[in-house]
């Protein structure tokens, strides 16, 4: 598929419409040469930024990655390698990646690595949240399940996303939402999976997997590698839900649901890969330490409510005795009107 000539540029495109529509639109910009004049800027991740490009009048997402991070290195062919096993079945999960291209030695603006997806109107899981309209206990229930369901579907094809997040979800107007920036996924049976060190967002990741050293801290028995799994991911999803979604929710009867949920997949999550991948006594402490803190704050959840239910109906029957001794007085005093009237 290699058509870009040249040592250190390599091509990717996953058939032949997609690999001529991702060559005629580097060429496009190639041509053009000012990154001003090339697309609208969107935004810029960690080591990445994000265009919108128009090819024929149909928008497209450029994701250019600098040379220092992209030319042909191993988070860039991983990701290249995860939207291969992703996108060869259909599935509306994942971001549908259309062209990729890796250059070394190609012209600015491109030089590094460039990703092409399609263009849809919308905005991040995130940008939704930092708008803090409050959110319904139904949607927050449908997108719980749909994400989840998102990891079982990586997982059925060997894939860990690593770094589930609000900023790396897009929520379309029209169609349904999505998990993309897989520039730390892996396949599972990789022995990239398992690493001595942290990869994806520390405050969604699950306690055994950010504890890991950085690789070649010395005296660090490198048998304690940890082996990414379904289960991180899907951990990530619950800590997303219960540390952003939560204080969306109005009701607090609402928020027990939303926990009673989270707690119920834990359970399971944790139950499931002790048979797999037991964890050490460490990890377990660690992972049942943070179980229980999301029981406690149901318990306290539900015993407010008690509270509040149990102090309504005190409040209920005492505005009945009140209007019920107050009728009694009406209906005294109209008696005795009455007996006097005669």
């Amino acid at each position: 598929m290699r058509v870009f000539s040249g040592p250190g540029i390599t091509e990717y495109g996953f058939n032949s419409y997609s690999r001529d529509l991702g060559q005629a639109i580097i060429r496009e910009i190639l041509e053009k040469g000012n990154k001003d004049d090339m697309a609208d800027y969107l935004g810029s991740g960690a080591i990445s930024s994000t265009f919108k490009y128009e090819h024929k009048g149909i928008p497209y997402i450029l994701r250019i990655t600098p040379l220092s991070y992209g030319g042909n290195n191993e988070y860039t062919l991983r990701e290249i390698e995860a939207y291969t096993q992703l996108n060869k079945t259909a599935g509306p999960y994942i971001s549908k990646l259309v062209y990729a291209i890796t250059a070394k030695n190609m012209r600015q603006p491109l030089k590094g690595a460039v990703f092409i997806f399609p263009y849809l109107e919308g905005q991040t899981f995130d940008a939704y949240l930092k708008t803090k309209e409050s959110i319904s206990l139904a949607k927050a229930m449908k997108l719980l399940t749909y994400f989840l369901e998102a990891c079982d579907f990586m997982d059925k094809r060997g894939i860990v996303h690593r770094d589930i997040k609000p900023e790396n979800i897009y929520l379309p107007t029209k169609q349904e939402p999505y998990l993309f920036d897989l520039d730390v996924a892996c396949d599972v049976r990789d022995a990239g999976c398992s690493t001595l060190m942290f990869e994806g967002t520390r405050r969604y990741a699950l306690p055994k997997a950010k504890s890991r050293l950085p690789q070649g801290v010395l005296g660090f028995d490198a048998s304690k590698r940890y082996r990414y799994s379904v289960w991180s991911d899907k951990y990530s999803v619950i800590v997303m839900f219960v540390r952003d979604v939560f204080p969306l929710i109005e009701s607090n009867a609402d928020k027990a649901i939303l926990l009673d949920a989270c707690i119920d997949e834990v359970k399971h999550i944790f139950k499931k890969n002790n048979d797999i991948n037991k964890p050490t006594p460490e990890e377990e402490e660690a992972s049942v330490a943070i179980l229980e803190k999301l029981i406690l704050k149901r318990d306290l959840l539900t015993s407010a409510l008690k509270r509040h239910r149990s102090r309504s109906k005190s409040r209920s029957k005492s505005r009945s005795k009140s209007h019920s001794a107050k009728s009694g007085s009406k209906t005294r005093k109209s008696r005795t009107r009455s007996a006097h009237s005669l």
